[in-house]
């Protein structure tokens, strides 16, 4: 009996520690015709993204970059925490330990979604929530 009940303590306390510390990973594929543009805003890549490009974090080194995305077919991707990305020129592979991110439909047209975004509740960098409501 009490080892049982030592392996459950275990594995609560395992399990608690994995959900604060959690990382979250997401897999954005992309639309037939689909462009995006965003993350680097100064001499980091051509846009729109054209050719697959390695892992890269956000949150290092320097250079300007921001964890913002926008497509020409009206979706966009916002974190109020930096990520890590990689784009394997038909996807997006997305690392984040501050919460989930994922593609948001905001309209048709790269002008709609980046309307959209601009609108949506931003949460404060000590927000947990990373994807804006009604998404």
């Amino acid at each position: 009996m009490y080892k049982k009940a030592t392996l459950f303590t275990l594995l609560i306390l395992f399990c608690s520690v994995q959900l604060l510390g959690a990382d979250f990973t997401c897999r954005i594929d992309l639309l037939k015709g689909e462009k995006w543009w965003g993350v680097f805003i100064a001499g980091g890549r051509p846009m729109p993204f054209d050719a697959p490009f390695q892992k890269i974090d956000l949150s290092q080194g320097r250079g300007q970059k921001t964890p913002f995305m926008v497509s020409n077919r009206g979706r966009y991707v916002w974190s109020a925490e930096p990520f890590s990305i990689t784009y394997t020129g038909d996807s997006f592979l997305i690392e984040s330990s501050a919460g989930e991110v994922k593609a948001v439909s905001a309209g048709r047209t790269l002008r709609e979604s980046a309307r959209r975004r601009r609108a949506a509740p931003r949460p404060s960098a000590r927000s947990r929530a990373i994807s804006p409501q009604g998404s």
